[in-house]
């Protein structure tokens, strides 16, 4: 659990009295707020209280414009607050994830770890797939409710691959092109995965299940090291390997 929204609470415990007390509706996560106002007059007047309420904390917000980070949105614009984008669609609304943060999600997973963080923290490839499909789980989780949570998933099955090819690319210095697998079978019953599993040696189109017993990577061209950067730069068990 984030540390910043609690410690948000006790500093801002007054505040939220005052805006209560202004009859304000409200609507605030750690330090990110929305008002909901009737006319864009009591938007203005909602936006000078708070900044009132703020003042009294030792805190400002920005003048509302349509550069800041203060906007005013009329009922048919679309709404962003804290990652989500509220939209009209045929008279109702629709809750999405926008898709600035769409983007910043799959920055964060392309880039998940490197090389060097990874060997300083002894983690191995197959722990590394589990702590990436842990970060993967719980985009997934916080964002279900989401109208586009299926692109979404789409979005974190494509940054996944790039982060997996981009490592192995790092580790043998050479462009990998496949990515196979072997799989334990006896484990699979026991498996709370629900992604769908690939054949024994079969390519794997989709996330890779835990209880995997064997890689193999192709890359596309020869690599004389590959057997020494793989030992020297990560740890990766029961890898095999073959150059095209």
């Amino acid at each position: 659990m984030p540390l910043s929204p609690f410690f948000a609470n006790l500093l801002l415990k007054n505040f939220d009295r005052s805006i209560q007390n202004y009859n304000i509706s409200m609507v605030r996560y750690a330090d990110d707020l929305i008002c909901l106002c009737q006319t864009n007059s009591a938007c203005t007047t909602a936006h000078e209280l708070v900044s009132q309420a703020l003042l009294k904390e030792g805190l400002t917000v920005p003048p509302v414009g349509p550069e800041s980070k203060s906007r005013i949105y009329a009922p048919d614009d679309p709404a962003d607050f804290l990652g989500l984008q509220l939209r009209p669609q045929n008279g109702d609304y629709l809750l999405e994830i926008s898709a600035q943060q769409t983007q910043k999600i799959r920055q964060r997973i392309v880039n998940f770890e490197d090389i060097d963080t990874l060997n300083k923290q002894g983690t191995d490839f197959t722990r590394f797939l589990r702590r990436l499909d842990g970060v993967l789980a719980g985009y997934s989780g916080a964002y279900e409710f989401a109208a586009n949570a299926k692109h979404l998933e789409v979005v974190l099955e494509s940054a996944r691959s790039e982060a997996i090819n981009q490592l192995l690319t790092k580790i043998f210095g050479s462009q990998v092109t496949e990515l196979r697998c072997t799989v334990n079978r006896s484990h699979l019953q026991n498996s709370q995965t629900n992604t769908r599993i690939a054949d024994s040696g079969s390519m794997v189109t989709r996330r890779m299940p835990t209880p995997l017993t064997a890689y193999s990577v192709a890359v596309s061209r020869a690599n004389p090291r590959f057997a020494e950067l793989a030992g020297r730069s990560f740890s990766v068990p029961m890898l095999m390997v073959s150059c095209d």
